[in-house]
């Protein structure tokens, strides 16, 4: 008995530990880091924009267009009445998110790795996702995201996980109730994601119901899962009828998701579709490296195991192997530590979806090999069925530089669970080798991809050290390059302070409601991005049709090449018809820099409309 609450202890003081280092690494990124995310011209000011308009009487759906679900909005508007309208207020949630999905993914790590691996995966978590930050826009992080509702769904569907991977374990109706509740959280956040995730949790638990034989498990995962649609249905349909936006919101929904699966360049791209030759390539000859590696490694620790004790390696051939791999490796690092100006360790992340497949197909087989002592494998199946769906906006393309790398996290768990296991219970069955020591194999692994890590965050930590022009507003701040773009959006925010009187309405184009934000100037029509996937769903004629009622005062015009979506300038290769009738309409007022989209150098256009006098205001916005 004694030796058991040892144990316990033991086990109980390791996690703390680990939980309060976690604690301490994301709390220093976040002061190494502070105000340093974002961007002016690119959509970071839609998770602060949305729910401002909410406070000020508006209705989600019905009067703004929104693509997610309303919980996450909601939630920031919430936050906004307790402690004002202030991008610190989104910049807090981001840390909590970051805060809660760290010791979510350690405990979710923890049913199939070690405590050590787990610390690893929530450290690969913080430094590649979390405050990632490599093209020098700041918004694919955690901490203030391009996205609060991927964020805060993949949270809520992680947390949701646990619950079902604890009740596999202990079969407790408590950890049902837990499933329903957050799964429906995550539904009225982000539905698509959710219901791919949920689609995961069924698959799984129909396996567990039939290995376990017990009616009662299977009547109350259906009843969960029934819940689970019936709920969120529920709240869904009683909001929507409250908002009177139960048709605007199916017809905004399904026109949505038309036009990401319609030929859309962005979605091909971010898919990996648009080019499959060379990325099956990129995923094959990236999971043969990796293979090379954990090889070089596993031949390395025997290799070791040998010089201590000559009865655990005795074939000669290995040993020459061992020595020319770990040749190569020392030769590979140094290479990539004189050359650091890429993302060098993005390889590990390219065959993800490989990985998970394969951990998928060896814990399905095992599943139902081991009839005993199948509840692990059932676990990882789980886990990495997980991941591999959550995958699905950069389903082959695993990239940092993809707008869904945030969504990685549980698929981390599923590639080190292969890297740290299941690749070295493969060598074993395949070369038939009786042993190799897993405790040292795992730790050089471990070593050997943290230089990976510290690849990831030289370059995000060159980016963030970039950003040393602060600059100060009564609703929060933000830190940006010193560059020429960012000389001229201050210039523009101290033009509008001086020239544009609170009162007015400013409609930015294609992207910048940060201006909208920062300046306090409404934008009062319902429309906050105009990309070209935005334009295409609103409509040309129905946008025109709200600027004349809404008799917009000012439009900006920024520079912002939307070669990502297939174009390269608003009003010339998109949107012509809208640009027309504003020319048409309004006055050129002012530029800063050269006029938008007539050179490759960033400019900005003010217009005025024509009924409307030039104005000098007294008391300009602080900068």
């Amino acid at each position: 008995m004694k030796k058991i609450l040892q144990k316990i202890n033991h086990k109980i003081s390791l996690d703390f530990i680990f939980c309060f280092i976690i604690l301490l690494i994301t709390l220093y990124l976040f002061f190494a880091t502070y105000l340093k995310w974002g961007s002016f011209i690119l959509d970071s000011g839609y998770g602060l924009w949305i729910p401002e308009q909410l406070l000020l009487g508006k209705k989600l759906y019905k009067d703004i267009f929104y693509e997610y679900g309303f919980f996450s909005v909601y939630l920031v508007a919430f936050f906004y009445k307790i402690f004002g309208i202030s991008s610190y207020v989104i910049i807090g949630i981001g840390l909590a998110i970051t805060i809660a999905m760290s010791y979510v993914l350690y405990f979710i790590a923890k049913f199939i790795l070690s405590a050590h691996e787990s610390f690893f995966v929530v450290l690969t978590f913080l430094l590649v996702c979390a405050y990632g930050y490599y093209d020098y826009n700041g918004i694919f992080n955690f901490i203030f995201p391009y996205s609060l509702p991927s964020t805060l769904s993949l949270l809520l569907t992680s947390i949701s996980l646990y619950f079902l991977l604890r009740y596999f374990q202990k079969t407790k109706r408590s950890y049902l109730f837990a499933i329903v509740f957050f799964m429906c959280a995550s539904f009225c956040t982000r539905i698509e994601y959710s219901f791919l995730i949920l689609i995961g949790q069924i698959i799984a638990s129909i396996l567990f119901a039939f290995k376990e034989k017990k009616w009662i498990v299977s009547k109350e995962l259906l009843i969960t899962f029934c819940a689970i649609f019936f709920f969120s249905a529920f709240v869904y349909v009683t909001f929507l009828i409250q908002t009177d936006s139960l048709g605007i919101f199916v017809r905004m929904y399904s026109d949505t998701l038309y036009s990401f699966s319609n030929n859309n360049i962005m979605t091909k791209s971010l898919m990996g579709l648009s080019d499959l030759k060379n990325n099956l390539i990129f995923i094959v000859t990236s999971f043969i490296f990796l293979t090379l590696i954990l090889l070089a490694v596993l031949l390395v620790t025997n290799l070791l195991l040998k010089f201590f004790n000559n009865k655990l390696v005795e074939n000669k051939r290995n040993n020459y192997i061992s020595f020319a791999l770990l040749l190569l490796i020392v030769i590979y690092w140094a290479k990539r530590f004189f050359s650091i100006e890429e993302i060098s360790g993005s390889e590990i992340f390219y065959p993800l979806q490989l990985i998970l497949m394969i951990n998928i197909l060896f814990s399905f087989y095992m599943i139902f090999a081991q009839a005993t002592q199948y509840k692990k494998h059932l676990m990882i199946f789980c886990i990495s069925l997980m991941g591999l769906l959550s995958l699905y906006r950069i389903f082959l393309h695993s990239l940092p530089l993809m707008h869904g790398f945030v969504l990685i996290p549980l698929a981390l768990v599923g590639l080190y669970y292969y890297s740290f296991y299941l690749f070295g219970e493969l060598y074993l069955k395949i070369t038939k080798t009786k042993y190799f020591f897993q405790p040292l194999y795992s730790l050089i692994v471990m070593v050997v991809l943290l230089q990976n890590l510290f690849d990831f965050w030289s370059i995000s930590k060159r980016a963030y050290d970039s950003r040393i022009v602060q600059l100060k507003f009564e609703r929060g701040g933000i830190k940006v390059q010193r560059d020429e773009l960012n000389y001229r959006m201050a210039k523009t925010i101290e033009y509008i302070g001086k020239n544009i009187p609170e009162d007015k309405s400013v409609v930015v184009f294609p992207e910048g409601l940060l201006l909208n934000f920062y300046t306090k100037r409404i934008n009062p029509t319902g429309y906050g991005v105009f990309n070209p996937v935005g334009i295409d769903i609103f409509g040309e004629e129905n946008i025109i049709g709200k600027f004349k009622k809404l008799k917009i005062d000012y439009f900006i015009f920024l520079q912002r090449d939307a070669s990502d979506h297939g174009y390269r300038a608003f009003g010339t290769d998109y949107a012509k018809r809208l640009y027309a009738w504003i020319l048409e309409n309004y006055l050129i007022e002012d530029t800063i820099g050269p006029y938008p989209f007539t050179t490759n150098h960033f400019g900005v256009a003010i217009l005025r409309n024509k009924n409307i006098r030039k104005q000098q205001i007294q008391n300009p916005l602080p900068l």
